[in-house]
């Protein structure tokens, strides 16, 4: 009784220790946003190398951060290694496509190696982001002007403009551009585009030499009267300037008209002695010229003699008017205002001289008062519209669209000329969009809509307004309608605001989740411009997000077909084929794009998606090694994926491959569900790859009307290489002896102790073929000898089938043949095997039927819970290698629970329990036996 309850307390302390896991976890001392903190910190402060010090132990820990590939391609960029730092930059965007610290300073360095083209592609990515960064569009504007191609940046600088009205420093950049572009156009002496480019240079910058610049441009088309009004305008800005002086006196004395150009050099005299030879050249032309007398010389003259009749001052007055002698004409007109006052004609002459010379101020000035005292004059009221039309234009392109409605206001008060009274309305209309007051603006469309029917655009301008209004179907079903019923060149138009309205509002319904909505619009779209590019992006999208993989074929066929080069369509095409389970041909569709867009996440994204499916298909076929080599070349392009790596482990764990299979499999990061599982499981694979294991076991049997107990001890090693393993088994046993009993030996029946040493070989044949043999010797109790072959194949769908052939030479000196089938099948939780073993012993034949499951928990093979059933006419073959007592030709049975644990990566336990039915015979008794049996196991992997 002692010794078996000390048996008892050992079992019961063994269960109990056995019941603790045995975790291995390596502390996180410091968490990446520390590192990444610490580092930018150092590289503040200039200390680059200690921060690369810390930077290269945070990448040992996390090799493929975002922020840590950043901050490496920062330090290599200070290094100037723009290749180096290229590199990393990409990795970290390949891991992390919003790293736009990383996409920064790529600008920085394709800007500096001179790559515009790339720069510009990557601040396009940037303005994704951030579509209204100052600083983004003018380093782009920037690009374009280093590249060369001073036509965008012009073009970008006028858009710019609208965005940003008031910014002073853009005028500077834009003024800037203006210049280079005129310098280009004057190298090759394109006059007209030279004069349009200056003149745009005026609106920004009045400068001296921009004036004089413009009126000698003027001068060389021949436009002389446009090259005085140009030179008066600049003397108006610059009176002292010496250089404006000699334009206007250039063209002056072009025009002959030397008295003018004597006068206004006689003035500039006193302040500046250095025109006193060009005052001497002048005169002696002069002379040349005036050989024959000029009238308004000789009226001058006589005016001056106080001949100051009316006669000679109307004259005088007109003539310089006329010829545009502007200090005349100022002196004139002061003089008849002595004379008459202020008169409806005197005013509006001089309103004439001072629009002619660009004061815009002053000219207005003078119309009010023309408007203000004659309004019944219709020619006074044209020309009062047209100047307050002129001021709103000019306001507008100030973006000062408040001050611009006032003077808009003046036009609609006094309704006259219909074409001033539309264009005051369109305007207003402008206003209104701009100051966000869409109420009035559609009132005011439909007051233009009714008073001039024929006003192009009118369906657009309602259709902008609504849209505006967050009314965007109302705006898009007005222009559907629209389409419908015009003829086709209106139709064309109506279709291109169509689209300009469609695609913002299809984006919006795809950030808000709205897919089936995206659909329709999408559709809709299409039917309106086939053509569009973001209407069949957002539809196949949309289709895709709806499993719709029919429709979704139909427009990424007819993408492929209108677009050929866009990548899109391709991508969209090899995700259609990997969801019809057409892998390979997924592969194979982006097999040269991978290659070309080395750094396009979406090509890698789906080329990785391909062969991670691609290869699950091949592993499934039992092509593993083809499986493998599929991942490999999708981990050449896409190296920090730990999709791939976790499926590349998969496939070496079913290849028995352990090691390599923890190796890849570790790299993946499961959600917070499953951590315990894959945990477990990687301990599996750490524990299957070892090369040694030791196993110990202890079986203990006892009948249940009896406290006899027996019981065996095993010892086993094993030592495992790529294709063959071998084991070593030594079997103890001690046995007491036993009433008399006809089926049992003198032997074995006596008592006294067993030994077994076993060997065993376990060679695969190729992928799919497998064969293990072994011999068994033992002194007692055990069979003799025995000798054991099984050779297997693995199937599709996990399955193995196989056949064993076996020989035994029991204790009771009979000779045992075995032979029979077996079949198993795996599931991701479950194991299934049943076995049929046929027996031949003294010329009879007998049959044992088993079935064995198991159910894996925990993520991992080694941690699960048995089941085991037999029953024929002869003992399950456990039975007779454990010599246990058996009977044959009769009826036995056998069921049996058990289940085994994962403690640690290098320790497993298992507890199982049987109970086994068979026929006993004595010289007294006769009847069936319960005999009862217990299995500890220890393994140890080394």
């Amino acid at each position: 009784m002692k010794k078996q309850r000390a048996r008892v307390a050992f079992l019961l302390a063994f269960l109990i220790i056995g019941t603790f896991r045995i975790l291995a976890t390596q502390p996180d001392d410091v968490s990446i946003k520390e590192y990444v903190k610490e580092i930018k910190t150092l590289f503040r402060k200039q200390l680059w190398e200690r921060g690369k010090a810390k930077l290269d132990e945070a990448s040992r820990l996390y090799d493929s951060n975002s922020q840590l590939l950043g901050l490496c391609g920062q330090y290599w960029y200070h290094r100037k290694d723009y290749e180096k730092a290229r590199y990393q930059l990409g990795k970290a965007l390949i891991e992390d496509r919003s790293n736009n610290a990383a996409r920064q300073i790529l600008v920085n360095i394709e800007e500096e190696t001179h790559n515009y083209s790339s720069a510009i592609c990557y601040i396009n990515e940037l303005l994704e982001e951030q579509p209204y960064s100052y600083p983004l569009w003018i380093r782009k504007i920037e690009m374009y002007r280093k590249q060369g191609n001073t036509e965008e940046a012009i073009r970008m600088l006028k858009r710019l403009r609208t965005i940003f009205p008031n910014n002073q420093s853009l005028n500077t950049r834009a003024s800037q551009v203006y210049e280079e572009q005129y310098q280009e156009e004057i190298k090759r002496d394109k006059r007209p585009s030279a004069i349009s480019t200056i003149e745009n240079l005026l609106t920004i910058n009045k400068k001296e030499c921009y004036f004089a610049d413009l009126t000698g441009l003027y001068l060389k088309e021949g436009n002389n009267d446009r090259a005085i009004t140009i030179a008066n305008m600049g003397l108006g800005y610059f009176p002292n300037s010496c250089l404006l002086l000699k334009r206007k006196i250039e063209v002056l004395t072009k025009l002959s008209r030397y008295s003018e150009a004597i006068t206004l050099l006689k003035e500039k005299l006193p302040r500046n002695p250095k025109l006193r030879t060009l005052y001497n050249v002048l005169i002696v032309e002069a002379a040349q010229f005036n050989q024959k007398n000029d009238p308004y010389t000789l009226y001058g003259i006589a005016y001056e003699n106080r001949n100051k009749s009316e006669e000679t001052l109307n004259y005088l007055l007109n003539t310089a008017l006329t010829r545009g002698y502007t200090d005349d004409a100022i002196y004139y007109l002061r003089e008849a205002r002595k004379r008459y006052g202020k008169t409806k004609t005197l005013l509006y002459k001089e309103y004439q001289l001072y629009s002619r010379m660009g004061d815009e101020s002053r000219s207005y000035s003078i119309l009010q008062t023309l408007y203000n005292s004659f309004p019944q004059d219709q020619d006074i009221s044209d020309l009062m519209q047209e100047s307050c039309l002129k001021r709103a234009s000019q306001l507008m392109a100030k973006s000062d669209y408040t001050e611009a409605l006032e003077y808009i206001r003046i036009i609609l008060h006094r309704k006259g000329n219909d074409e001033m009274t539309e264009k005051a309305l369109e305007y207003s209309i402008t206003c209104y969009q701009a100051l966000s007051r869409y109420e009035e603006a559609l009132s005011t469309l439909k007051i233009l809509s009714r008073d001039y029917p024929d006003h192009p655009s009118l369906i657009e301008k309602e259709a902008l307004i609504l849209d505006k209004m967050d009314r965007t179907p109302e705006a898009l079903e007005l222009l559907y309608n629209s389409i419908q019923n015009s003829p086709q060149e209106k139709a064309s138009k109506y279709a291109d605001s169509y689209e300009e309205i469609s695609i913002p509002y299809i984006k919006h319904l795809t950030e808000n989740g709205a897919t089936l909505a995206v659909q329709r619009e999408a559709q809709r779209l299409l039917q309106v411009s086939p053509h569009s590019n973001p209407g069949l992006h957002y539809i196949v999208n949309a289709t895709a997000t709806l499993g719709r993989y029919d429709i979704m074929q139909h427009y990424i066929n007819t993408g492929r077909i209108l677009y050929p080069s866009d990548l899109f369509f391709r991508i969209k095409q090899a995700f259609w084929l990997n969801q019809n389970t057409q892998y390979q041909a997924a592969r194979e569709l982006l097999h040269n794009d991978i290659g070309y867009y080395r750094n396009n996440k979406e090509v890698i994204g789906m080329f990785t998606q391909s062969s991670i499916l691609y290869a699950q298909q091949l592993s499934g076929k039992q092509n593993r090694n083809e499986a493998i080599a599929i991942l490999d070349t999708a981990l050449l392009y896409n190296p920090g994926d730990k999709e791939l790596r976790y499926n590349k482990g998969l496939i070496f764990e079913k290849m028995r491959q352990y090691d390599s299979a923890y190796y890849y499999q570790k790299f993946y990061i499961p959600a917070f569900a499953e951590q315990a599982q894959f945990s477990g499981h990687l301990r599996e694979l750490q524990y299957s790859s070892s090369q040694n294991e030791a196993r110990f076991s202890y079986m203990q049997s006892h009948y249940n009307d009896s406290y006899e107990i027996m019981s065996v001890a095993t010892a086993e090693f094993s030592h495992k290489k790529q294709h063959d393993s071998y084991t070593f088994t030594a079997n103890y046993t001690g046995r007491k002896g036993v009433e008399e009993n006809y089926l049992l030996s003198d032997s074995i029946s006596q008592g006294g102790t067993g030994i077994q040493l076993q060997a065993e070989w376990a060679h695969q044949l190729s992928k799919s073929y497998n064969l293990t043999l072994n011999a068994a010797w033992a002194n007692r109790f055990f069979p003799t000898c025995s000798f054991n072959s099984t050779f297997s194949k693995s199937l599709q769908a996990d399955m193995e089938v196989g056949i064993h052939i076996g020989y035994k030479r029991l204790a009771s000196d009979e000779n045992l043949w075995i032979a029979g089938p077996t079949i198993s099948k795996n599931w991701e939780k479950i194991w299934a095997n049943t076995k049929l073993e046929i027996y031949r012993m003294q010329s009879s034949f007998y049959y044992n039927a088993s079935l064995q499951s198991r159910l894996y928990v925990g993520n991992n093979k080694h941690s699960n819970l048995s089941m085991i059933t037999g029953i024929g006419s002869a003992p399950e073959i456990s039975i007779l290698n454990n010599a246990l007592p058996s009977t044959f030709s009769h009826m036995n049975t056998m069921v049996g629970l058990g289940g085994q644990y994962l403690l640690s990566h290098n320790l497993t336990a298992g507890l199982t329990g049987t109970w086994y039915t068979y026929y006993n015979q004595t010289a007294t008794n006769t009847s069936y036996k319960n005999l009862y049996n217990v299995y500890v196991q220890l393994s140890v992997a080394l």
